[in-house]
């Protein structure tokens, strides 16, 4: 999966980015990628750890994103 701390950094940007940005295939491919992580992190103690401590961040980002009047419900 690589270096994980580095892809959550990533997605982290692109977040932040997408909040500002009108791309859906991008939200689309960053919230599956995020999805991935989660899915992983059952079994996988060091992602659900960082995870853990990305949250307040990815949340703050995701509610920024969704209450953006482009999203459909």
């Amino acid at each position: 999966m690589g270096d994980l701390a580095t892809q959550l950094n990533e997605m982290k940007t692109l977040l932040l980015s997408c909040v500002n940005s009108s791309s859906k295939s991008e939200k689309s491919n960053l919230y599956s990628t995020l999805l991935q992580l989660q899915e992983h992190s059952v079994s996988d103690e060091k992602i659900l750890k960082m995870m853990a401590d990305s949250c307040h961040v990815l949340l703050e980002l995701m509610v920024g994103d969704v209450s953006d009047d482009d999203e459909e419900m």
